[in-house]
């Protein structure tokens, strides 16, 4: 490797570093925007091995946090999680990893919350809206109609 590859691989290496610092991000993400600021394929791609090496980029804590904030904060389900994972960059073993990662607990618990939420913002109630908002948020079909059967909407 020359001097100047040398200096790129580094600067590279920095600028994932410095991008990854606020939150983690996934392998594809930083190759965009290594990508955005006209490195190599070459360069960005030593440059990820070495951070991953370095264990500063690792898909899967990405998905374990990506998951459990997306559930928590934003009250998706399962399934809008998995396809912006996968939109992401990621295979299906750290998609998997990820969800799984989502406790069974929790998960009912904010699809309970969602259902709260939506039937105090609503002023006309309709149960066929409110199955599909969920579904929409990314909750499984079966899921929703059992969780909305027990809460007798």
């Amino acid at each position: 490797m020359s001097p100047t590859e040398d200096n790129f691989q580094k600067s590279a290496l920095n600028k994932i570093i410095n991008y990854c610092n606020y939150r983690d991000r996934s392998t594809k993400e930083i190759k965009i925007k290594l990508l955005d600021l006209n490195y190599s394929i070459e360069i960005i791609d030593s440059a990820i091995s070495q951070a991953t090496e370095l264990g500063i980029v690792d898909n899967f804590r990405f998905s374990k946090f990506f998951s459990r904030g997306k559930n928590q904060k934003n009250r998706w389900g399962k399934i809008k999680i998995a396809y912006e994972l996968k939109n992401k960059g990621l295979n299906n073993k750290e998609i998997t990893f990820g969800l799984e990662s989502i406790e069974e607990k929790t998960y009912y618990k904010i699809l309970m919350k969602s259902i709260e939420v939506y039937k105090r913002k609503s002023k006309n109630f309709e149960k066929n809206k409110l199955i599909k908002h969920l579904i929409n948020k990314g909750y499984e079909t079966a899921l929703v109609i059992s969780t909305i059967k027990k809460l007798n909407c």
